[in-house]
């Protein structure tokens, strides 16, 4: 089939090919200046052009190669219904592709595989994905979390400080499918050395003609208890008329879901050395011997709702077979809200003292099993336990109630033409306009006690508290004890504007020349009041007796926990009334952005790229690929607020600009018809986010006491950060068996510069006094290098060689192994001492086994996901800067649709069906820190179309 196309140059093949994968390393390492960008996708022009979602770049049945693409008007429209055609779609664009790409294809109208983004692109291999509440909300690509996100090949961003589109704002029923690119070409925007993950939404030519979906939906969720719909509705239609070709879609999706989080903590452990002195190390039995004991433990019930809402209407026109224009504007809203109760027992970095009067046990290594606490020691003035300090009585309990809700909304237009020249020469431009704005709102009421006594067992799988109820939850022993809020508001604006076009040249080697430039101007404002806290201190008696209500955690992990019992804690009533109750505790003055709250930043990019494309052949073997370089200009301006140690405010504007430099070689050799093996190297980029380029600068001002300064400085961000970057390399062996059938094995090395980290630097600066001296200022920096690398492989297929019924049964099956060198993340014991650890989000190993069956009117699938264990973070709420580790977690979803007719369905899924816990630690699984569990999801989705 593609033997054809090279039949004629097959006498100078390796010569050529050597130039080629040569000019391709002399641009990777030449003299390049730093990094790069473009607006369309790599699909074919016809989905670049419409957004098209289901058309692949399937080569023609002619024999011709993939590089005898039809033009943008002569695509024809294809639908994907099913599990087979839309695991043989993603399967056909994979194979298709000029780069090293995975997809995933929605099955019908509005239906991805999975009813989120990000969890349906677990599913494929190198994906990792971070859930919040229970929902998928965030990526990272082969470890890495700069992953750039685009819809229709377009920039898409959700206004929080960074540069990308959070996949939790999207209702997946707006979506046709997801290309997930891992190794860039030229011709691709810069943005990602993870990757790039492309949404596609559809247009009115994707049909053959009129077509009308609409699907309703309940979902259920089992620990909240509640039940929410969804629904979605699609039109579209084309018309033949004297002036060409129209075309009109609309597509409106509604999403509500309720969730509720259940999690039981430990707190932070310390190294006690037992017998040394103070009551705090007294430990009879385990003198000498270090212990790690933990300063208390709590719980916490987070209940809430998200609400989507999505609309794409496109237009199209085709007044002849050369010429087509479109126009789209595709929304996203986003409303999320949630209220926490929880309640601890913590002692802070103060020492606990063991009730020795009661049993206690330690485990071999040290580790503190079980035991009863009743009172708490003294830390001296270099902030250590002080071994004859006084004891105090009682261990300090607090429960706080809260609210928080974010709204963010993204709107984005799009228009533009694609212009069949001549034969040979293809014009394309668009223009992109994209709104977002985001309004967060958080508002915390706090009470506190002391409770005589804390019974603390973390042996089991489920931890037990207990205190003493009788006295904790008595009026008399509470009080108000403060008030937090914070409320932000970020916008963001971009305009973009790109011209793309492609000459075919119809020679022996070279077949065709793609080129274009781009330029985008962006802005980005956030308004930040900082969390107020207000000190309350005072009894509940001096307020309503309505202030504060009895809360019961009698379903709290389905019944099957044995902590706290009853509390009192703040009415959650207080929290929907935030005036009125700011009132009651006295404070009258509303949130307010101070002026190192608010910075704002701007960034334009000039950019062009040229690509050539190959193909020929060695011996009987055909080969294609391509070969260019993306040059991109930035310019960055950052403004913010510096506060010198006068505690003057004074405005305070950094600009800076640097040029990038990205070249790529994508190669495919057809070792036959079936089997192909491809190789990629580029270079790419990810720019700093636009928090992290916050310049406000904080000095510290003289002790009111002493009048002596610190010399101590805090920075929001660093205005100066430059890119990170990544060479990257790519290799793949994939063998189509069939259109169901694919087999794939991959390798992969990324060289990564300039990771973004947190350290201390000397900055000199002037005092209250005009003397210059060197402060130490926490800032963001540009700091070492890194490796990441690994191994990806797959396979699936149906099983039509089965007896019937059986042969509808199919496997989808993916592992992926990462493996990183790359600086630690900061990290430090409860002592203080620097830890080293991996990569944020990155787990080791990872894999998918969804088992699939499709035979006449019944589809189904059963999914599981598993990943080793990862870091979440380093900078965790109430744990300082240990580092928390999530253990390996695995998540069984699953779906069942029955088609009654070709033109409705009804479809049963569950998501978490086998209702599994999470858990962290501290690093080992003896330092337990979470356990939690989440909602079973269960939904019925009807779904007409026609």
């Amino acid at each position: 089939m593609i033997e054809r196309l090279h039949e004629k140059t097959a006498g100078r093949p390796l010569a050529r090919l050597s130039a080629a994968i040569a000019l391709g390393l002399v641009l990777m390492y030449g003299p390049a200046v730093a990094h790069a960008q473009q607006s369309t996708t790599t699909q074919d022009d016809t989905t670049a052009a419409t957004g098209g979602a289901a058309q692949t770049n399937a080569t023609p049945a002619t024999g011709k190669s993939k590089h005898d693409k039809q033009k943008p008007t002569e695509m024809a429209a294809v639908q994907v219904i099913g599990v087979r055609a839309s695991m043989e779609s993603a399967i056909s664009r994979k194979e298709n592709a000029d780069q090293i790409v995975d997809s995933v294809v929605a099955e019908d109208i509005g239906k991805l595989p999975d009813n989120n983004v990000a969890e349906a692109l677990q599913r494929i291999s190198g994906v990792q994905i971070d859930r919040n509440y229970g929902e998928g909300s965030s990526i990272a690509i082969r470890g890495l979390t700069q992953v750039r996100t685009e819809i229709n090949g377009g920039d898409s961003f959700t206004a929080n400080g960074g540069d990308t589109l959070s996949f939790e704002d999207v209702p997946a029923e707006l979506l046709a499918g997801i290309d997930v690119y891992k190794n860039p070409s030229a011709e691709m925007i810069e943005g990602g050395i993870g990757g790039t993950v492309n949404l596609r939404t559809h247009m009115p030519f994707d049909f053959k003609g009129q077509k009308f979906a609409i699907s309703a939906e309940d979902d259920y969720a089992d620990l909240a208890k509640k039940n929410k719909p969804s629904a979605s509705v699609l039109y579209s239609n084309r018309w033949h008329t004297s002036a060409g070709e129209f075309g009109l879609l609309v597509d409106l999706a509604y999403q509500k879901h309720a969730f509720r989080q259940d999690v039981i903590s430990t707190e932070p452990f310390y190294a006690i050395q037992a017998g040394s002195g103070g009551a705090y190390a007294n430990y009879p039995n385990y003198d000498g011997q270090t212990l790690e004991v933990p300063h208390g433990g709590g719980v916490g019930e987070t209940v809430g709702e998200r609400r989507r809402m999505g609309s794409v209407i496109a237009l199209q026109w085709r007044p002849n077979n050369d010429l087509q224009l479109y126009a789209q504007a595709v929304r996203s809203d986003y409303h999320f809200q949630w209220n926490d109760y929880s309640y601890f027992a913590y002692t802070g970095t103060t020492p606990i003292v063991l009730d020795t009067s009661k049993p206690y046990a330690f485990g071999p290594s040290g580790n503190f099993l079980s035991g009863t606490f009743d009172g708490t020691g003294t830390l001296g003035a270099d902030g250590n336990p002080d071994p004859n300090g006084a004891t105090t009585a009682g261990i300090p309990v607090a429960s706080n109630s809260s609210l928080t809700t974010r709204h963010s909304i993204t709107t984005d237009y799009t228009w533009g033409a694609s212009w069949n020249a001549t034969n040979n020469l293809t014009l394309k431009t668009d223009f992109q306009y994209i709104t977002a704005k985001t309004n967060t709102f958080r508002y915390i009421l706090n009470t506190s006690s002391t409770t005589p006594y804390l019974y603390q067992d973390i042996s089991g799988s489920l931890p037990v508290l207990k205190v003493d109820t009788a006295y904790t939850t008595n009026p008399a022993n509470n009080t108000f004890g403060y008030l937090l809020d914070d409320k932000t508001n970020a916008t963001g604006r971009e305009f973009a504007w790109r011209a793309d076009g492609e000459y075919t040249l119809g020679g022996d080697f070279f077949q065709s020349i793609k080129f274009g430039v781009r330029t985008t101007h962006r802005t980005a404002e956030t308004e930040d009041s900082g969390y107020r806290f207000v000190y309350i201190g005072q009894p509940l008696s001096n307020y309503p007796a309505s202030a504060a209500v009895i809360k019961t955690y009698g379903d709290f992990f389905h019944g099957n926990a044995d902590t706290f019992g009853s509390t009192i804690t703040p009415n959650p009533a207080l929290l929907f009334d935030y005036v009125n109750s700011l009132s009651m505790f006295g404070e009258n003055t509303p949130l307010s952005y101070p002026a190192t709250g608010i910075n704002n930043q701007g960034q334009n990019t000039y950019g062009g790229y040229g690509l050539i494309t190959f193909g020929s052949q060695i011996g009987s073997i055909p080969y294609d690929g391509n070969i260019g370089i993306r040059a991109v200009h930035t310019k960055l301006s950052s403004d913010g607020a510096l506060v010198n140690s006068l505690g003057e405010t004074l405005p305070l504007n950094v600009g800076q600009s640097y040029n990038s430099f990205l070249p790529s070689l994508n190669l495919t050799f057809h070792l036959t018809d079936k089997l192909q093996w491809r190789f990629a190297a580029s270079k790419a980029l990810s720019r700093p986010t636009f928090d992290q380029l916050n310049p406000m600068l904080q000095l510290s001002t003289p002790d009111a006491t002493t009048g002596v300064n610190a010399y101590t400085g805090t920075a929001g961000g660093n205005p100066y950060l430059k890119p990170m970057t990544a060479k990257q390399y790519d290799t793949s062996l994939e063998w189509y068996m069939s259109p169901s059938q694919l087999l794939y094995g991959g390798l992969f090395y990324k060289s990564v510069d300039g990771f973004v980290q947190t350290v201390t630097l000397e900055k000199p600066e002037i005092d209250q006094l005009g003397v210059l001296h060197n402060y130490a200022i926490s800032s963001l920096v540009n700091g070492k290098n890194g490796v990441i690398k690994g191994a990806e492989a797959g396979y699936q297929t149906f099983f039509d060689f089965l007896p019937s019924p059986f042969d509808g049964l199919g496997v989808q099956a993916n592992y992926t192994y990462v493996y990183s060198k790359a600086p630690s993340p900061d990290a430090y014991d409860t002592s203080g001492n620097p830890l080293l650890v991996p990569l944020e989000g990155l787990s080791k190993n990872s894999y998918n086994l969804i088992l699939m069956y499709e035979k006449g009117p019944i589809s189904a699938r059963v999914a599981y996901n598993w990943r080793s264990q990862w870091v979440e973070t380093t900078q965790g709420n109430g744990t300082g800067s240990l580092p928390i580790y999530d253990k390996a977690f695995g998540q069984v979803d699953a779906s069942v649709t029955y088609h009654f007719t070709r033109d409705f369905s009804l479809t049963a899924a569950a998501v978490n069906l086998t209702n599994t816990k999470r858990a962290t630690n501290f690093g080992l699984d003896t330092l337990p820190r979470d356990v939690q569990i989440n909602d079973r999801m269960l939904s019925l989705k009807a779904q007409l179309s026609f």
